[in-house]
């Protein structure tokens, strides 16, 4: 059964749009979830990932995310990660921490 949302799929949302449950929809990129329900972030097209689930239990939801338009890219893609390898200089040292200077990332380029 597809979940009732406020906008159709493939319709522009606007950041603060609010989409739909958390009962009947978990959020993807490009939305959030505050006070029950799944709101957009940015500006693109309104997407629906359907649950993966073949005996239709209601234990997996479909996934609603934003596609941003004309090839852009979310700023959360060039967030480092844990074990992301850089190139960088040390600046300063400090008892508990030292301050680095990045120059590239593994899998971003040039910073």
């Amino acid at each position: 059964m597809a979940p009732t949302l406020r906008f159709q799929i493939g319709s522009t949302v606007t950041p603060g749009d609010r989409i739909g449950s958390i009962r009947e929809v978990s959020a993807g990129k490009g939305t959030y979830v505050r006070g029950g329900h799944v709101y957009a972030s940015a500006v693109g097209t309104l997407t629906l990932q359907p649950s993966q689930n073949d005996d239709n239990d209601d234990k997996q939801k479909s996934m609603v995310s934003v596609e941003l338009r004309q090839g852009r890219h979310y700023a959360s893609s060039k967030v480092l990660t844990v074990g992301t390898l850089i190139v960088g200089r040390v600046s300063r040292v400090m008892m508990q921490q030292a301050i680095i200077d990045m120059v590239a990332a593994e899998g971003i380029g040039s910073l």
